[in-house]
């Protein structure tokens, strides 16, 4: 992903103020290239004043999703494109979409606004304008397909992982692919997979995660939550979204070589483990307690008649049935 001048601008106005010479210094542009980009970006929405002595200072970013604020957030290059749309059904079938024509590289989709947003089981997702990241990742995992539902596991605890990085929140991982902060759901995965014209798999990732909502409908309102709700706090969905690319980076490359790592973190953040549970996989509904999750991020149940099973898909209910 070749970076603009107002994204190297944006990287290096991240670490400290500058004076327009160091900054033109640090970029090996002229001086009146540099302003020009900073101006560009105060249009843009960011606020750098300049102060006699100490130069540019970055301090606010626009609250509205934008591809040249999450890009210049990436520790690296791994993203081939960052798209923002206004509005669109799913940016999982977007995300699709482009995989299907044969696209290549990874391309992460957000939008402000999903139309038609879409959970596990053809649930519908409710996608507030404004108010979540709705992000979906076009992804071409190494390695066989039958390692391609790691993916699902190692998406959650980065999912994790950011939220506690940005808001301080503990975060709960309630298998097979919900994350949890103090009991409510905050974040949900979505994979799908498809092949493009020339045969080659590939994987639609998406991730919905409740950033700022003030609250929510019907029977989501006791059960659903924002990190706004839960921390009285508004954040920054650009800085979230990076923080959550670059969280999942480290672990997708551990997916085929260190995944005991990756279910062994997910463990400490199990919502689920030690608890009686009822849990639906097809037309097939068992309870028993989670004991446990094997190498490859299963859920193994001890059944009410004694028996262990273990179930690589579901859907969980911790209430009694």
């Amino acid at each position: 992903m070749r970076s603009s001048l107002e994204e190297q601008v944006l990287r290096v106005l991240r670490t400290a103020s500058m004076t327009p010479s160091e900054l033109s210094a640090q970029l090996g542009l002229s001086r009146a290239t540099v302003q020009v980009a900073v101006e560009q970006l105060v249009e843009l929405g960011f606020d750098i004043p300049q102060h006699p002595l100490l130069g540019y200072t970055l301090q606010t970013s626009p609250e509205k999703l934008m591809a040249l604020d999450i890009q210049s957030r990436l520790t690296s290059c791994w993203i081939s494109r960052v798209e923002i749309l206004e509005t669109t059904a799913s940016t999982n079938k977007v995300a699709l979409e482009y995989g299907a024509r044969g696209e290549d590289g990874t391309i992460a989709v957000l939008a402000e606004h999903q139309t038609a947003g879409r959970g596990r089981f053809g649930r519908n997702w409710e996608s507030e304008a404004g108010g979540g990241i709705w992000m979906s990742l076009l992804l071409h995992p190494e390695g066989g397909l039958h390692a391609w539902p790691r993916v699902t596991t190692a998406a959650a605890l980065a999912v994790a992982q950011s939220i506690e990085k940005t808001t301080g929140l503990q975060a709960g991982i309630k298998w097979p692919n919900d994350v949890v902060c103090l009991g409510r759901k905050v974040a949900g995965i979505l994979a799908e997979t498809a092949t493009d014209p020339k045969g080659r798999p590939f994987l639609a990732l998406g991730i919905g995660l409740n950033v700022n909502q003030s609250g929510f409908q019907d029977e989501l309102s006791s059960t659903a939550a924002s990190l706004r709700m839960l921390t009285g706090e508004s954040w920054n969905r650009n800085a979230l979204a990076a923080e959550l690319v670059n969280c999942l980076e480290p672990l997708l490359g551990a997916v085929h070589v260190g995944f005991a790592e990756i279910v062994a973190e997910v463990k400490k953040r199990s919502s689920v483990l030690g608890n009686t549970l009822t849990l639906y996989s097809g037309s097939e509904r068992v309870s028993g307690r989670a004991q446990d999750l094997d190498t490859e991020g299963r859920l193994i149940l001890l059944l009410d008649d004694g028996q262990y099973r273990s179930f690589a898909a579901g859907e969980v209910s911790l209430k009694p049935e």
